[in-house]
């Protein structure tokens, strides 16, 4: 009797084994499907970080072209404040002008002007020069 359960624990131990095989083999698989996974997200990340810099590199790019731009923009306000101040001061006074445009307003000639005022006709030119330059600029804004 003890040999007959000598057997069937050696057949049932053999059973298990054979399991225990098959069920490696799964693992086995499984085990290679998650490396072959765990490549395969690698290269995605590796990809992912490839375009990451890339996009860095664009916007320091155009972020250093704007700054560039910046600076030109600030410098040519800088020439136009300096402009404006010149033609401040070089606007002749007010009531002359005022005069200067009422009287061509009337429909007098420059050379009129000139005269009644005792002006050069050149600087009855740059006052209405100025005065429509002002207006043109006012319409601009």
């Amino acid at each position: 009797m003890i040999n007959y359960i000598q057997i069937i624990l050696d057949v049932i131990f053999i059973i298990l084994i054979i399991f225990l095989l098959y069920r490696t083999r799964s693992l086995s698989k499984l085990q290679t499907l998650i490396k072959n996974s765990k490549k395969d997200f690698e290269s995605l990340l590796l990809e992912g970080k490839k375009w990451g810099d890339e996009i860095i590199k664009k916007i320091d790019i155009r972020e250093k072209e704007a700054r560039d731009l910046l600076i030109k923009l600030e410098n040519a306000h800088k020439k136009l404040l300096e402009e404006e101040k010149k033609l401040i001061i070089e606007t002749p006074d007010i009531e002359k002008t005022k005069s200067v445009l009422l009287l061509y307003n009337q429909g007098l000639s420059k050379e009129e002007i000139a005269k009644g005022l005792n002006i050069p006709k050149g600087e009855i030119d740059l006052i209405l020069d100025l005065i429509n330059f002002i207006k043109k600029s006012n319409k601009l804004s």
